[in-house]
């Protein structure tokens, strides 16, 4: 019993929080392949930059696989797009 309730929550903790992936898909950045593991990286190269942010550190850490799987899943998708401009928009805030 313990283990379904740990089960549940992690599923819906992964199901309700969004990884980079879908941020830089939400801004347009179809037709980049690997979009969020390419903002992950910056996220994270910035967090270190900043002491008083470290605490997101292990967020983003844990985001990497979690964009590289999503990434994966979309790539298909992003290789068919024709884009012009391959620019991906990382920015967190809207």
């Amino acid at each position: 019993m313990k283990a379904l309730g740990f089960a549940l929550l992690f599923a819906g903790t992964v199901a309700t929080t969004a990884c980079a992936t879908s941020h830089t898909k939400d801004r347009g950045s179809w037709g980049s392949p690997y979009s969020g593991i390419q903002c992950d990286s910056e996220w994270t190269v910035g967090l270190l930059g900043a002491p008083v942010l470290w605490i997101f550190l292990p967020f983003a850490i844990i985001d990497i696989p979690l964009s590289l799987v999503a990434d994966t899943l979309v790539l298909p998708y992003d290789l068919a797009v024709k884009t012009k401009d391959r620019k991906v928009e990382c920015s967190l805030m809207h």
